[in-house]
C-alpha cells in the first residue's frame, strides 16, 4: 500500500536533486538591435517558412521568431534569421523592431495567441501592417475587428492551393492560374 507513495516521493526528490537543463544555444542569440526596417514573422513552422522563402526571393529583409528552441536551432543551422522568444510580451515586440517594421506576419496555429499579438502590436504602433493566419472565418472576423490589415483563414489557403493545382493539372498555364 505504501509503494505508490514511496514512488511519488522518490520522483519529487529526484526532480529536486537533478541539475537544471542548460538553455539551448539558439535561445541565447539576441535579436538584432539595429534600425533596419524588416518584416517580422511571428511563428516559424510550415507557414512561417513559406513566407520567409518568398521574402528571401524578393530580397526583403525579415526576422522570424518562434517559441520552440528546436525550431529556432534548425532554422539557424540553415542560416535563417530566426530568434527564440515570445511575441506576446510587449518588450520583446519592441526588441524585434516593431517600431520601424515594414509589416508583422502572424503565422501561429494558436488563435488566442494570434489575437493577443495583434492587440499588443497595434498598441505599440497603430499604422503597422499586420497579416495574420486565421483558424477559420470566425477567427478571421475577430482579427479584422481587432485591426489586422489582412487575414487568411487556413481553410481558404488550402482551398486556393487545391484549386490552383487543379487548374494547372487540367491545362491552365501557371501564370493565369495564380492570377485567378
Amino acid at each position: 500500500a505504501g509503494i505508490p507513495l514511496l514512488h511519488m516521493l522518490g520522483g519529487q526528490i529526484k526532480s529536486r536533486l537533478a541539475k537544471p537543463a542548460e538553455p539551448h544555444a539558439a535561445t541565447l542569440i539576441p535579436v538584432p538591435a539595429d534600425e533596419v526596417p524588416r518584416v517580422v514573422i511571428a511563428g516559424f513552422g510550415r507557414v512561417g517558412r513559406v513566407v520567409a522563402s518568398l521574402l528571401d526571393a524578393h530580397a526583403l529583409p525579415y526576422i522570424a521568431v518562434d517559441a520552440s528552441a528546436d525550431a529556432v536551432a534548425r532554422a539557424r543551422d540553415e542560416g535563417m534569421p530566426v530568434y527564440f522568444g515570445n511575441m506576446k510580451h510587449p518588450e520583446f515586440l519592441r526588441r524585434c523592431g516593431i517600431a520601424n517594421a515594414r509589416a508583422l506576419v502572424i503565422t501561429l496555429d494558436a488563435p488566442k495567441a494570434a489575437s493577443e499579438i495583434v492587440r499588443l502590436a497595434l498598441a505599440e504602433r497603430q499604422d503597422l501592417k499586420i497579416i495574420v493566419r486565421a483558424r477559420d472565418a470566425g477567427h478571421a472576423s475577430e482579427l479584422y475587428r481587432l485591426g489586422a490589415t489582412d487575414v487568411v483563414p487556413e481553410t481558404v489557403e488550402a482551398s486556393l492551393q487545391l484549386a490552383e493545382a487543379v487548374l494547372v493539372d487540367v491545362g491552365v498555364p501557371m501564370g493565369p492560374a495564380i492570377a485567378t
